[in-house]
């Protein structure tokens, strides 16, 4: 069992009785032993049997079932007789040696013939939120103690007992039963504090919590005159008023209800009032060295019933130093590991007198004897200030840096140089968010990235579009990631990693596909592009080639030419080549000409008529002197002849020039035109025809040697044989005197000659 006073380390004295007898033991934590099942009864006191025995002592009974033991929970204990209001203020709400504190006087019902409102108050169990303290009630102090007797019936105190004007002008209406203490001190810190809760009869009254403003203030005056009220709502000037906390009761709707703890029922523990507030904080700051006056008042409103209480909790009137709230990761605010926090005890240092111990985990600081003190690393750190002989403060206050996560061996991120081929590429840097936050203890981080690591400590010049970031340090560079937790905004780690672009496959232009053109329109059908493809990949493996009509295609990688392809822009046409690597994925193009040549023109010669000297329609043919007519003024044609179509579309089995016709009288040759660059040919045909002479069969032609006979020589007149020579045949006759002239057709004779 488990119970403790406000009083040096807390120890209280247990008793077996409720009256008299020696203690049993003395401390916080008491064993009783070996029970049998059953209900047992102990009795705790801060004071030893025969000292104060007007004090109530405290029961905490113990109901021992078989291996589960029960604490019945206590209730507050009022008392009026151990402690003199001078002695509640110094020993008891204060409870500070170092504390200056002068003129204390008071005011309550027993000033006025009337029940007293100022009492010292116990409970040690830890069932309600303060173990000790001092009441100030608007009625007698003695009906505060637990359990909640009857709904009202904390009800005391008469109209000869007034109010407070300055609780007046807090609420605007007039008071009675007005318990006060004041008092002078001087802060040796610069900060001031107390814990307080408000109770009251007025609660679960119905209506009486809506109308009746019972109020308790906390008025603190400077050596100005300055009075201001500390007794207030949070973050408010509103002051501590019953019908400005309430919850919804079904005669108002609610006031400020986060700040009422609950009803007390009949019956039960802790307090004899019939609710209460959760505990408030009053504070200020104050100048170290002058003099202020304090004033605490609690009375009722408009009646002079339902009292109404304030609990101010045992040594939370804090005078002396304070080094403030610890200072925890998590709490907000926390520094970061790197970083200074100055403690500050806010006592001059100037006095020569007075001393300041520092410690960190107990261990004495040496040379650090100032007011104030640096710390850069986790721990617990306190002081002790030696004000006079009889004056010593301390307070201890544990501080926690936050030390960031650090990220390490990020991966590095690539990204395609495609296209320009010039170091540069497109980056999503939020790829990296994934390996960042794989190293730290969760994802509740703010990650932002920068060019260089002086902007990613300085948080400036961040990288705004970070899904698609352009490097400006071709093909490889640093980049640097600021990693902010959520939870502490303040602190930061930066990592690094690189960026590279990755070279696509090589590029180089092919030379022209080139066709040659079969119906001179400068279109064909069945350019065959992946005759190129070797050739574009010069030697690479892994690359994927795609041809494709446009560039934004062939960048795209859209509408890939699959089969022959037909040219669209007649006689010249530039394709796109995509070279892809299988791994990488990255790209490059290149251009491919698409080249459509002419044929040369063709046209249809006259047929070739020779004549057969040998009467078998077989003859021999000089070729080449027909070319002239069939190349009709091209040049840089080469012609040749062939028997058949195949010959010549394959250009094999060329004529000789001298040709001798297969075929008796007529030949029908195929003609090759073939450019000489190009290699583009047309044909066309040359036909012959082979004439065999008709056989002439003609009578001598004799005369009589009439003239000179005997000379054998006459006249004769060889035209008269032209129509039995031509014999019908249209034909030319000429006449010849010698076979060889004849077959030259040369030296033919005149008609003169003839005849």
């Amino acid at each position: 069992m488990s119970a403790s006073s406000d009083d040096e380390d807390g120890s209280v004295y247990w008793f077996e009785a409720e009256n008299g007898g020696d203690s049993i033991f003395y401390g916080t934590s008491f064993e009783p032993g070996t029970l049998e099942a059953g209900n047992y009864s102990y009795w705790v006191s801060p004071f030893e049997n025969g000292e104060c025995d007007t004090y109530n002592r405290i029961e905490i009974q113990a109901v021992i079932t078989p291996g589960f033991p029960e604490i019945v929970t206590p209730n507050v204990t009022v008392d009026q007789e151990c402690y003199t209001v001078e002695e509640l203020v110094t020993d008891v709400l204060i409870n500070n040696e170092c504390a200056n504190v002068s003129n204390i006087t008071w005011s309550s019902g027993n000033d006025f013939g009337d029940v007293n409102g100022i009492a010292h108050f116990l409970e040690p169990s830890g069932g309600f939120p303060f173990s000790e303290g001092i009441i100030l009630s608007s009625g007698n102090a003695l009906l505060a103690t637990g359990p909640n007797e009857s709904m009202g019936g904390a009800s005391s105190g008469n109209f000869d007992w007034p109010g407070d004007t300055d609780l007046d002008n807090l609420i605007e209406d007039s008071t009675n039963n007005a318990s006060v203490i004041e008092f002078d001190f001087v802060p040796i810190s610069n900060k001031l504090s107390f814990r307080f809760i408000m109770a009251s009869e007025e609660y679960d009254m119905g209506s009486f919590e809506c109308n009746y403003s019972d109020v308790f203030a906390f008025l603190l005056t400077d050596q100005n005159g300055v009075t201001t009220n500390l007794a207030v709502l949070p973050e408010t000037d509103i002051p501590i008023a019953i019908t400005n906390i309430h919850p919804d009761n079904g005669s108002c709707e609610a006031a400020n209800p986060e700040y009422f703890h609950g009803y007390t029922p009949v019956g039960e523990p802790d307090i004899g009032y019939d609710g209460r507030t959760v505990p408030f904080i009053a504070q200020a700051n104050v100048n170290i060295g002058e003099t202020y006056h304090i004033k605490l008042a609690v009375a009722d409103a408009s009646d002079a019933q339902l009292d109404s209480a304030v609990f101010l909790e045992a040594g939370s009137f804090d005078l002396g130093i304070n080094l403030g709230e610890d200072i925890l990761i998590g709490s907000g605010n926390e520094e970061c590991i790197g970083n200074d926090i100055i403690l500050n005890t806010q006592i001059d240092d100037s006095l020569e007198e007075t001393i300041f111990n520092w410690y960190k985990d107990g261990a004495i600081l040496d040379d650090e004897d100032s007011s104030t003190l640096v710390v850069s690393e986790t721990g617990t750190y306190s002081v002790d200030v030696i004000i006079s002989e009889n004056c010593t403060t301390a307070d201890e206050i544990l501080v926690e840096f936050y030390v960031p996560e650090e990220v390490e061996n990020l991966p590095t991120l690539n990204s395609c140089d495609n296209f320009e081929i010039d170091g540069n590429g497109i980056f999503d840097l939020d790829q990296q968010n994934d390996n960042i936050i794989s190293q730290l203890t969760s994802n509740e981080f703010t990650i932002t990235y920068y060019e260089s690591e002086e902007d990613a400590i300085n948080n400036i010049n961040n990288i705004e579009n970070q899904s698609a970031y352009s490097n400006i340090v071709p093909f490889s560079q640093q980049i640097f990631a600021r990693i902010v937790p959520d939870s502490n905004p303040n602190c930061f780690s930066v990592g690094d990693f690189l960026i590279e672009t990755i070279s696509p496959p090589d590029i180089i232009v092919p030379t022209a596909l080139e066709e040659c053109d079969d119906d001179y329109d400068g279109i064909v059908s069945f350019f065959d592009l992946s005759e190129k493809t070797d050739e574009v990949l010069n030697g690479q493996t892994g690359i994927i080639v795609s041809y494709h009509e446009t560039i934004e295609d062939a960048e795209n990688n859209a509408n890939s030419i699959t089969d022959l392809y037909t040219n669209i822009t007649a006689d010249n046409q530039t394709i796109h080549v995509r070279l892809e690597d299988n791994e990488t994925g990255c790209a490059a193009t290149t251009t491919l000409e698409l080249i459509v040549n002419s044929i040369p023109e063709i046209t249809t010669p006259p047929i070739l008529e020779v004549c057969d000297a040998n009467y078998d329609g077989i003859t021999t043919i000089d070729l080449s002197s027909l070319d002239d007519t069939i190349l009709n003024g091209q040049t840089g044609i080469t012609v040749t002849y062939y028997e058949t179509q195949e010959d010549a579309d394959n250009a094999t089995n060329v004529l000789p020039t001298e040709y001798q016709n297969s075929n008796p009288n007529t030949q029908e040759l195929i003609v090759r035109l073939e450019d000489d660059v190009t290699g583009c040919y047309s044909t066309t045909t040359q036909g012959i025809i082979v004439n065999v002479p008709g056989v002439i069969e003609v009578t001598d032609y004799e005369l009589c040697d009439y003239t000179n006979p005997g000379d054998l020589t006459e006249v004769f007149d060889i035209t008269t044989k032209d129509d039995e020579i031509i014999n019908g045949q249209n034909v030319s006759l000429s006449y010849f005197t010698s076979f060889s002239d004849s077959q030259d057709n040369i030296n033919a004779l005149s008609t003169a000659a003839l005849t």
